[in-house]
């Protein structure tokens, strides 16, 4: 390894026609070409690679002043977080919230979203983590979103929605909240006089009345809240099995399991594991239950050496039946854990996932309720159950289910595959969403403009060239009758799901498919992406790092988040 392949230093002023020298124990060096001497020597197993040397390339290195690099940081994190308010002026955005927790510091982390108008990709940034010491209880979780928004000029009318976890205090701080207020004139002072929130609580509606400030009254109010369905299927695959059974031969497992997992905490017991499986035991998150699925795989695959490195533990062994009850359990969440495995991605996920991805859960589901199971027969009915519940509004179409059902219309990969699995009556509703929806979208210059229904997008031709071919002419007979009674969005629509493409740059044929498709899409289905920042919060938890003040740590997650590296 030559020394002048490795350092960044050597350049033409250095490596050409350049008198140097070395004094080492050998002697004086004197060379005209620099770079030529240094591919001579190795600098790993040198002597002459001493203080000496490292004096001499220090006259060709300029070093920066403590502050100056903490200038040149503040300076470029500034600079970017700037381009990002300015990006968001412009568009229409979603974001994500969530709260963290380290030790004894608790932190609001906030990530925003939109979809770029020509490449129809997403366009992701984190901007804030910022302190959250006290209480998390609903009306000081809406202060401080409210004051995140005002910093970024991030109005109600520019943000679709908030996505966050199924806590009551998020839940409780997104409740709809009314504001009455009346207005008397005195001595050219206004009075407010009345403030009524009115919100649901768990099992009953509650008003209270305070007095509130003007600051208070115009600012703006929180957006419309979306619950991250990632944690909604947690808790399906968690909370919601109520099967005894079930129950009894899960728990025991996991005591087993976790006595494993635990084992690798141990320097000594994590050698003996390596050694004895090859490679390391992948350990659940508490937070993800994916990840507890994805252990659960891996024993399954490591059974034989399993039974080996129980005995050299001295722990707890698994028994057939426990490897059984493992795999039969695998086999029926697996729906549960391939959905939130989709929903939990954010590059090329949108909210036009969420319908397909729960109702191709539950096909899954009811798919294996026919197969012989000895120990989790009980869970299928349960799972399906439960899957129905929780997400009975986008099954049934009604509230965020129009929102889903359009999105998912409107995205080439799915459109309306996934009609024929709904109800007669959730059939209805979805048919009226999506026309709302896409009409919505439409101006009035372009529902009065001429359609061209020529070609219904089944790919025939119009015949052979002699202008006489009538072939398909049941089907433009019929479309035509549909475009006398439909305006122009819907026909275009019925072009869009037609084409049998199914990547994101056909709706650019489509400019009305298009713009509902940038609408009910940029929402995203979970709060993944605000988990993700939070993970490079986790590289400053170190005592090193203990000493930062809230201000600076929050500068540092959001450069590692957005990739501040300039």
């Amino acid at each position: 390894m030559s020394l002048a392949s490795n350092c960044s230093f050597v350049n033409e002023s250095t490596s050409n026609n350049t008198e140097i020298q070395v004094n080492d124990s050998f002697g004086t060096i004197e060379r005209a070409n620099f770079e030529e001497e240094c591919s001579k020597r190795s600098y790993l197993d040198s002597t002459w690679f001493a203080p000496d040397f490292s004096r001499m390339v220090n006259s060709y290195i300029t070093y920066l002043p403590v502050h100056k690099i903490v200038r040149k940081i503040e300076e470029s994190y500034k600079s970017r977080m700037t381009n990002i308010k300015n990006e968001i002026s412009k568009v229409n955005c979603v974001c994500t919230t969530d709260i963290w927790t380290s030790y004894s510091r608790r932190f609001m982390g906030i990530t925003v979203h939109w979809i770029d108008e020509k490449s129809l990709k997403r366009i992701s940034y984190a901007i804030a983590c910022r302190r959250f010491s006290g209480s998390h209880s609903h009306d000081r979780i809406a202060n401080m979103l409210n004051e995140i928004h005002l910093k970024y000029e991030i109005t109600r009318e520019k943000l679709i929605a908030t996505v966050t976890d199924n806590g009551s205090n998020f839940v409780k701080a997104f409740k709809r909240t009314y504001i009455i207020f009346i207005v008397q004139k005195a001595n050219n002072n206004f009075n407010f006089l009345d403030y009524i929130e009115t919100y649901e609580d768990n099992q009953y509606e509650r008003e209270s009345t305070e007095i509130m400030s003007f600051q208070e009254i115009v600012s703006p109010l929180l957006p419309s809240h979306q619950r991250c369905a990632s944690h909604t299927l947690h808790l399906v695959a968690t909370n919601d099995q109520s099967s005894e059974n079930v129950k009894l031969m899960y728990n025991d497992i996991m005591q087993k399991c976790s006595t494993l997992w635990k084992s690798a905490r141990s320097p000594k017991k994590y050698e003996v594991i390596v050694e004895t499986l090859k490679k390391a035991l992948k350990r659940p998150v508490v937070t993800r239950w994916n990840s507890l699925f994805d252990c659960f795989k891996q024993l399954i695959t490591l059974k034989k050496e399993l039974l080996i490195l129980f005995g050299k533990l001295d722990v707890s062994n698994l028994t057939t039946n426990d490897f059984m009850f493992i795999e039969e359990y695998v086999k029926c969440t697996e729906p549960i854990a391939e959905a939130l495995d989709i929903l939990q991605g954010e590059a090329d996920i949108s909210y036009g996932y969420l319908l397909p991805t729960i109702i191709s859960a539950k096909n899954k589901l009811k798919k294996i309720t026919n197969d012989e199971l000895l120990y989790c027969k009980d869970l299928i009915p349960i799972l399906i159950t439960s899957l129905e519940a929780r997400f009975a509004n986008l099954f049934n179409v009604i509230e965020e289910g129009k929102q889903a059902v359009v999105a998912a219309a409107t995205h080439p990969k799915f459109k309306l595959r996934w009609l024929r699995c709904l109800g007669e009556t959730a059939r209805s509703n979805a048919m009226i969403a999506i026309k709302n929806g896409i009409t919505s979208c439409c101006t009035p210059s372009q529902n009065m403009m001429e359609v061209d229904i020529s070609n219904d997008g089944d790919g025939d031709g119009d015949g052979d060239g002699n202008g006489f071919d009538f072939h398909g002419i049941g089907d433009s007979a019929m479309l035509l009758q549909n475009a006398l009674e439909m305006n122009a969005s819907e026909v275009e629509f019925q072009g869009f799901w037609r084409d049998k493409r199914n990547d994101l740059s056909i709706l650019h044929a489509y400019p009305i498919i298009k713009v509902a498709f940038i609408k009910f899409n940029t929402l995203i289905p979970s709060s993944a992406p605000v988990e993700r920042m939070f993970s490079f919060a986790t590289m400053y938890d170190i005592a090193k790092f203990n000493r930062l003040t809230d201000e600076n740590f929050e500068k540092r997650v959001l450069c590692k988040a957005n990739n501040i590296n300039k």
